[in-house]
């Protein structure tokens, strides 16, 4: 699955320069559980943590 994201953006996002939008966060879940299920959960409990508990 390619999501066709700009290595720009996901430098920002590694800087914690920028925050990517939900939708983009919804689509790097979708793409995770088709990869790696697990990596999914992990993703949104370390991205989202507080707000989904």
């Amino acid at each position: 699955m390619q999501m066709e994201i700009e290595r720009t953006n996901v430098y920002r996002w590694c800087k914690e320069i920028r925050d990517p939008t939900a939708e983009t966060l919804l689509e790097i879940v979708k793409a995770l559980k088709t990869l790696k299920p697990e990596a999914a959960r992990d993703f949104v409990q370390r991205y989202l943590g507080e707000v989904v508990e």
